[in-house]
């Protein structure tokens, strides 16, 4: 029998190295899907407190200038920008209106889409260069 099958048969207890095999993150952190996971649930508990608490429709629609990207996304959409006083960076307007054009979304949820998916992505970014700097350091310092 060659040595690679007796390898294959034996239980893990019985290998030679049995220590844990440590998560891909290393014991640092959380893996890439578990801070994804925390973040959108993060998310969910966020707006499920703010429901309960009030309105969250009219929470959006009064929030800081939330109502003016909103009214600025629909003057684009519509092409109609009577009575629009224009304040603001016109990047998130015009891809609110194009994400509602696109998928029939209303302006107050493409205002939320445009809002909670960058920061799910940051969230990740983040994660992924703490990891890096994190490998770096551990490599540096077993020099």
């Amino acid at each position: 029998m060659l040595s690679s099958e007796i390898l294959a048969r034996r239980k893990p207890s019985e290998s030679a190295d049995s220590s844990p095999t440590p998560p891909s993150s290393g014991p640092n952190g959380p893996s890439q899907s578990e801070a994804a996971f925390l973040v959108v649930l993060s998310f969910a508990l966020f707006i499920s407190v703010v429901a309960l608490v009030r309105n969250y429709a009219s929470t959006i629609d009064n929030f800081g200038d939330s109502s003016a990207y909103m009214s600025l996304a629909s003057a684009i959409r519509r092409w109609d920008f009577h009575g629009i006083v224009i304040k603001q960076f016109w990047g998130l307007p015009y891809a609110m209106a194009a994400l509602s054009r696109l998928t029939g979304l209303s302006d107050r949820t493409a205002l939320e889409v445009f809002s909670l998916v960058p920061s799910l992505f940051s969230v990740l970014l983040a994660r992924r260069l703490w990891e890096r700097l994190d490998r770096g350091i551990l490599r540096d310092s077993e020099l």
